[in-house]
Protein backbone atom coordinates (compact mmCIF):
# COMPACT_ATOMS: atom_id res chain seq x y z
CA UNK A 1 0.00 0.00 0.00
CA UNK A 2 1.10 3.50 -1.21
CA UNK A 3 1.40 6.41 0.96
CA UNK A 4 -1.13 7.86 -1.11
CA UNK A 5 -3.55 4.84 -0.54
CA UNK A 6 -2.95 5.40 3.09
CA UNK A 7 -3.77 8.95 3.08
CA UNK A 8 -7.18 8.61 0.87
CA UNK A 9 -8.00 5.85 3.30
CA UNK A 10 -7.54 8.16 6.53
CA UNK A 11 -9.41 11.02 4.08
CA UNK A 12 -12.35 8.43 3.40
CA UNK A 13 -12.34 7.40 7.11
CA UNK A 14 -11.76 10.76 8.91
CA UNK A 15 -14.77 13.95 7.37
CA UNK A 16 -13.84 16.67 7.87
CA UNK A 17 -10.10 16.34 7.57
CA UNK A 18 -8.20 17.60 5.06
CA UNK A 19 -5.11 16.63 2.99
CA UNK A 20 -2.81 19.30 3.91
CA UNK A 21 -3.50 18.58 8.14
CA UNK A 22 -2.98 15.17 6.97
CA UNK A 23 0.38 15.59 5.07
CA UNK A 24 1.27 18.21 8.40
CA UNK A 25 0.61 15.33 10.51
CA UNK A 26 3.03 13.08 8.74
CA UNK A 27 5.77 15.13 8.51
CA UNK A 28 5.13 15.55 12.06
CA UNK A 29 5.48 12.11 12.73
CA UNK A 30 8.74 11.84 10.51
CA UNK A 31 10.51 14.48 12.43
CA UNK A 32 9.49 13.25 16.02
CA UNK A 33 11.11 10.31 15.00
CA UNK A 34 14.52 11.85 14.54
CA UNK A 35 14.41 10.89 10.89
CA UNK A 36 14.05 6.95 11.37
CA UNK A 37 10.75 6.34 9.74
CA UNK A 38 10.14 6.52 6.49
CA UNK A 39 7.01 8.76 5.10
CA UNK A 40 5.24 5.11 4.23
CA UNK A 41 5.92 4.40 8.21
CA UNK A 42 5.01 7.72 9.52
CA UNK A 43 1.24 8.01 7.43
CA UNK A 44 0.95 4.47 8.79
CA UNK A 45 1.07 5.40 12.83
CA UNK A 46 -0.90 8.85 11.92
CA UNK A 47 -3.76 6.08 10.62
CA UNK A 48 -3.33 4.31 13.58
CA UNK A 49 -3.58 7.30 15.51
CA UNK A 50 -6.31 8.20 14.09
CA UNK A 51 -8.31 4.47 14.38
CA UNK A 52 -8.13 3.97 11.38
CA UNK A 53 -5.38 1.54 11.00
CA UNK A 54 -7.40 -0.61 13.35
CA UNK A 55 -9.57 -1.57 10.53
CA UNK A 56 -7.08 -3.09 8.04
CA UNK A 57 -3.80 -5.21 8.92
CA UNK A 58 -1.92 -3.48 6.02
CA UNK A 59 -1.32 -0.29 7.71
CA UNK A 60 0.58 -2.36 10.69
CA UNK A 61 4.15 -0.96 9.97
CA UNK A 62 6.94 -3.17 10.24
CA UNK A 63 9.99 -1.28 11.42
CA UNK A 64 13.74 -2.17 12.78
CA UNK A 65 13.97 -2.19 16.92
CA UNK A 66 16.32 0.88 16.97
CA UNK A 67 13.26 2.88 15.08
CA UNK A 68 11.01 1.97 17.72
CA UNK A 69 9.65 5.31 20.22
CA UNK A 70 7.14 5.10 22.92
CA UNK A 71 3.73 5.58 22.27
CA UNK A 72 4.07 3.51 19.00
CA UNK A 73 0.50 1.41 18.96
CA UNK A 74 0.30 -0.70 15.75
CA UNK A 75 3.94 -1.82 14.75
CA UNK A 76 5.27 -5.06 13.36
CA UNK A 77 8.93 -6.04 14.67
CA UNK A 78 11.02 -9.04 13.15
CA UNK A 79 13.50 -9.92 15.59
CA UNK A 80 16.14 -13.14 16.62
CA UNK A 81 15.14 -14.53 20.12
CA UNK A 82 18.10 -14.25 22.98
CA UNK A 83 15.96 -15.14 26.13
CA UNK A 84 12.91 -16.58 26.44
CA UNK A 85 11.82 -16.58 30.32
CA UNK A 86 8.89 -18.60 31.98
CA UNK A 87 5.06 -17.31 32.70
CA UNK A 88 4.95 -15.39 36.09
CA UNK A 89 1.35 -14.35 37.45
CA UNK A 90 0.10 -12.14 39.52
CA UNK A 91 -3.01 -10.64 41.24
CA UNK A 92 -5.32 -7.75 39.24
CA UNK A 93 -8.97 -5.97 40.18
CA UNK A 94 -10.55 -8.38 38.04
CA UNK A 95 -8.54 -12.21 38.80
CA UNK A 96 -5.60 -13.59 37.78
CA UNK A 97 -3.22 -12.21 34.88
CA UNK A 98 0.19 -13.74 33.34
CA UNK A 99 2.76 -12.45 31.64
CA UNK A 100 6.02 -13.62 29.95
CA UNK A 101 8.70 -11.63 28.69
CA UNK A 102 10.84 -12.14 25.52
CA UNK A 103 14.19 -10.73 24.04
CA UNK A 104 14.53 -10.36 20.65
CA UNK A 105 17.11 -8.76 18.65
CA UNK A 106 17.78 -7.67 15.29
CA UNK A 107 20.64 -5.90 13.43
CA UNK A 108 19.99 -2.92 14.68
CA UNK A 109 19.15 -3.92 18.66
CA UNK A 110 17.48 -5.29 21.22
CA UNK A 111 13.94 -4.79 22.66
CA UNK A 112 11.72 -7.04 25.50
CA UNK A 113 8.84 -8.21 24.30
CA UNK A 114 6.20 -8.50 27.25
CA UNK A 115 3.21 -11.34 26.51
CA UNK A 116 0.12 -10.86 28.54
CA UNK A 117 -2.52 -13.12 29.33
CA UNK A 118 -2.93 -15.83 27.16
CA UNK A 119 -0.25 -14.48 24.74
CA UNK A 120 2.02 -15.84 27.76
CA UNK A 121 1.49 -19.34 27.62
CA UNK A 122 3.11 -18.71 23.99
CA UNK A 123 6.38 -18.11 25.48
CA UNK A 124 6.60 -22.26 26.27
CA UNK A 125 6.88 -22.82 22.24
CA UNK A 126 9.69 -19.66 21.87
CA UNK A 127 13.31 -21.52 21.63
CA UNK A 128 16.37 -19.49 21.60
CA UNK A 129 17.88 -18.61 18.53
CA UNK A 130 14.27 -18.79 16.54
CA UNK A 131 13.00 -15.90 15.07
CA UNK A 132 9.50 -13.74 16.19
CA UNK A 133 7.43 -11.41 14.29
CA UNK A 134 5.22 -9.37 16.42
CA UNK A 135 2.53 -7.70 14.48
CA UNK A 136 0.15 -5.01 16.08
CA UNK A 137 1.92 -4.84 19.18
CA UNK A 138 2.51 -1.60 21.49
CA UNK A 139 5.29 0.05 22.58
CA UNK A 140 6.15 1.61 25.94
CA UNK A 141 8.31 2.87 28.70
CA UNK A 142 9.25 0.84 30.91
CA UNK A 143 9.86 2.15 35.02
CA UNK A 144 13.29 1.88 34.40
CA UNK A 145 12.92 4.54 31.14
CA UNK A 146 13.16 0.96 28.99
CA UNK A 147 11.64 0.80 25.32
CA UNK A 148 10.03 -2.41 25.50
CA UNK A 149 7.19 -4.17 22.92
CA UNK A 150 3.87 -5.02 24.27
CA UNK A 151 1.74 -7.98 23.35
CA UNK A 152 -1.95 -8.04 24.20
CA UNK A 153 -5.24 -9.55 22.88
CA UNK A 154 -5.51 -7.79 19.17
CA UNK A 155 -1.39 -8.88 18.42
CA UNK A 156 0.00 -11.68 16.34
CA UNK A 157 2.85 -13.80 17.08
CA UNK A 158 4.69 -16.00 14.74
CA UNK A 159 7.60 -17.88 15.41
CA UNK A 160 10.12 -19.21 12.70
CA UNK A 161 13.41 -21.20 12.27
CA UNK A 162 14.14 -18.81 9.80
CA UNK A 163 12.94 -16.28 7.40
CA UNK A 164 15.15 -16.03 4.36
CA UNK A 165 14.25 -12.80 3.24
CA UNK A 166 15.46 -10.83 6.71
CA UNK A 167 18.70 -9.76 7.74
CA UNK A 168 18.90 -11.07 11.25
CA UNK A 169 22.06 -11.89 12.41
CA UNK A 170 22.50 -15.90 12.48
CA UNK A 171 24.07 -16.19 15.98
CA UNK A 172 23.40 -15.12 19.64
CA UNK A 173 26.96 -14.17 19.47
CA UNK A 174 26.52 -11.60 16.88
CA UNK A 175 24.39 -9.55 19.78
CA UNK A 176 27.48 -9.58 21.95
CA UNK A 177 29.44 -6.52 23.15
CA UNK A 178 33.00 -6.27 24.29
CA UNK A 179 33.46 -4.92 27.58
CA UNK A 180 34.47 -1.36 25.72
CA UNK A 181 31.85 -1.24 23.88
CA UNK A 182 29.52 -1.52 27.16
CA UNK A 183 31.62 0.65 29.51
CA UNK A 184 30.95 3.22 26.38
CA UNK A 185 26.96 2.86 25.48
CA UNK A 186 25.84 3.11 28.63
CA UNK A 187 22.88 1.20 28.59
CA UNK A 188 20.86 -0.22 30.58
CA UNK A 189 21.23 -3.92 29.41
CA UNK A 190 24.15 -5.27 27.74
CA UNK A 191 25.30 -9.28 26.25
CA UNK A 192 28.68 -9.88 27.18
CA UNK A 193 30.82 -12.93 26.62
CA UNK A 194 33.95 -13.14 28.44
CA UNK A 195 36.45 -14.80 31.02
CA UNK A 196 35.88 -15.14 34.83
CA UNK A 197 38.98 -13.82 36.84
CA UNK A 198 39.20 -12.60 40.61
CA UNK A 199 36.65 -15.00 41.90
CA UNK A 200 35.53 -14.38 45.62
CA UNK A 201 33.74 -16.59 48.11
CA UNK A 202 30.49 -16.24 48.26
CA UNK A 203 28.87 -14.37 50.67
CA UNK A 204 25.85 -14.70 53.09
CA UNK A 205 24.14 -11.57 54.66
CA UNK A 206 20.88 -10.40 56.42
CA UNK A 207 18.28 -8.20 54.98
CA UNK A 208 16.80 -5.10 57.13
CA UNK A 209 13.62 -7.85 57.29
CA UNK A 210 15.89 -10.42 58.57
CA UNK A 211 15.58 -12.51 55.73
CA UNK A 212 19.16 -13.83 54.23
CA UNK A 213 20.78 -12.33 51.11
CA UNK A 214 23.67 -14.39 49.50
CA UNK A 215 26.12 -12.37 47.04
CA UNK A 216 28.81 -13.84 44.76
CA UNK A 217 31.36 -11.39 43.05
CA UNK A 218 34.39 -11.44 40.03
CA UNK A 219 35.71 -10.15 37.18
CA UNK A 220 35.34 -10.77 33.74
CA UNK A 221 37.43 -9.89 31.15
CA UNK A 222 38.15 -9.97 27.34
CA UNK A 223 40.55 -8.70 24.87
CA UNK A 224 38.91 -5.00 25.39
CA UNK A 225 39.08 -4.70 29.48
CA UNK A 226 37.31 -5.79 32.61
CA UNK A 227 34.33 -5.36 34.74
CA UNK A 228 32.77 -6.33 37.65
CA UNK A 229 30.22 -9.34 37.93
CA UNK A 230 27.80 -9.66 40.93
CA UNK A 231 25.62 -12.75 41.44
CA UNK A 232 22.72 -12.02 44.23
CA UNK A 233 20.56 -14.63 45.83
CA UNK A 234 19.49 -18.00 43.70
CA UNK A 235 21.85 -16.49 41.05
CA UNK A 236 24.94 -16.09 43.27
CA UNK A 237 24.09 -20.36 44.96
CA UNK A 238 24.11 -21.38 40.96
CA UNK A 239 27.16 -19.30 39.90
CA UNK A 240 28.88 -20.41 42.69
CA UNK A 241 30.50 -23.68 40.99
CA UNK A 242 31.79 -21.31 38.39
CA UNK A 243 35.53 -21.43 38.47
CA UNK A 244 38.38 -19.07 37.32
CA UNK A 245 39.11 -19.48 33.77
CA UNK A 246 35.53 -20.21 32.61
CA UNK A 247 34.11 -18.13 29.40
CA UNK A 248 30.91 -16.51 30.18
CA UNK A 249 28.06 -16.12 28.04
CA UNK A 250 25.79 -13.11 29.81
CA UNK A 251 22.52 -12.27 28.04
CA UNK A 252 20.53 -9.20 29.36
CA UNK A 253 22.71 -8.50 32.54
CA UNK A 254 22.02 -4.78 34.26
CA UNK A 255 24.74 -2.28 33.53
CA UNK A 256 24.76 -0.55 36.40
CA UNK A 257 26.64 2.61 37.65
CA UNK A 258 29.09 2.57 40.66
CA UNK A 259 30.82 4.82 42.54
CA UNK A 260 33.04 6.15 39.31
CA UNK A 261 32.60 2.59 37.62
CA UNK A 262 30.51 0.47 35.94
CA UNK A 263 29.44 -3.37 37.67
CA UNK A 264 27.41 -6.11 35.39
CA UNK A 265 24.17 -7.57 37.76
CA UNK A 266 22.95 -10.41 37.69
CA UNK A 267 19.51 -11.30 38.10
CA UNK A 268 16.28 -13.44 37.39
CA UNK A 269 15.70 -11.30 34.01
CA UNK A 270 19.69 -12.75 32.56
CA UNK A 271 20.59 -15.58 30.83
CA UNK A 272 24.05 -17.23 31.90
CA UNK A 273 25.77 -20.02 29.68
CA UNK A 274 28.94 -21.37 30.99
CA UNK A 275 30.72 -21.74 27.50
CA UNK A 276 34.00 -24.19 28.32
CA UNK A 277 37.17 -23.22 30.36
CA UNK A 278 40.81 -21.48 29.00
Amino acid sequence: MSVEDIVQEILSECLGTTRGEVMNAIELKKTQSGGYLTTEAAARLVATELGVARKSSAFSPSIKINQLMAGFADVTVIGRVLLAQVVKTFTKPRGKGQVARVIIGDETGTVKVLLWDKKADLVQKIQSGEILRVEHGYVRLSRQGALELHVGERTNVEIFSNITNEKLPPLLSDFLQTIEETKASQQQRGNLKGTVKGKQSMVTFKHRDDTEGKVLKFILKDKTGEIPVVFWNQRATEADNIEEGTTLLLINVKVKKHARSLELHVGKDTLVQVQGSQ
